[in-house]
């Protein structure tokens, strides 16, 4: 529904590092069947799997990352870097609070949402 390859829940979301939090992206506000409690989806935008099929970050150097030590850090960043721009983040960051217009919503505007969501377009077309 999102399109993207990885969705991510408040609940997940609040336990990331640090370093991975401003990363991730803020994509919608949902109430779930039978919660009344909204919930915050993010997404992690990750390059795409290699040609070979292989999900080529998951090697780094020709070893697979679980067999390196390393710390989970640098691991995840080796493993998944990000592949949006920090003005792109920015942009739509901008979009999504105004379209989720805090809280309640009710200071939310869609059409200064919706010019924002272009110009993340023209930053990222495949977007």
């Amino acid at each position: 529904q999102y399109g993207v390859a990885i969705l991510i829940s408040q609940h997940l979301h609040a336990l990331l590092d640090s370093a991975v939090k401003p990363l991730c992206r803020l994509v919608d506000r949902v109430t779930l069947k039978g919660s009344n409690v909204p919930m915050l989806l993010y997404t992690y935008d990750v390059p795409p799997v290699s040609e070979d099929g292989r999900e080529a970050r998951w090697w780094v150097d020709g070893v697979h990352a679980c067999d390196r030590f390393m710390n989970v850090t640098t691991f995840f960043f080796r493993a998944a870097p990000p592949d949006i721009s920090e003005e792109f983040r920015d942009v739509w960051d901008m979009a999504m609070n105004l379209y989720l217009g805090g809280p309640g919503g009710l200071l939310a505007n869609w059409s200064q949402c919706a010019q924002l969501l272009k110009k993340c377009l023209k930053l990222r077309p495949d977007d």
